[in-house]
């Protein structure tokens, strides 16, 4: 399950994280943005605001978030939003 070891005060950080990145030119594939909201909404209870959402570093990711099992689930998030695409982006 995606997120399954975050908190939901860690929400918009995570949102913010994917969104920065896979869609920091835009989002490659419409159903993105729609699949992360709803995962954020029902896993984290937050109303992701996705359009308005600041782009994070990656080293403001990992000083914000210690640990590595909500991380890993970060990165697995990520992976499947960027499988979504027809073709996969490189």
């Amino acid at each position: 399950m995606f997120l399954r070891h975050a908190e939901p005060a860690q929400a918009e950080l995570l949102a913010s994280a994917v969104i920065s990145a896979c869609a920091g030119d835009g989002w490659a594939d419409p159903f993105q943005p729609r699949m992360l909201r709803a995962l954020l909404g029902h896993v984290l209870n937050y109303g992701a605001d996705l359009e308005n959402a600041r782009l994070v570093s990656i080293s403001e990711v990992a000083a914000a978030i210690p640990s590595a099992e909500v991380r890993a689930e970060l990165i697995a998030l990520m992976v499947a939003l960027e499988v979504l695409c027809n073709p996969i982006p490189l």
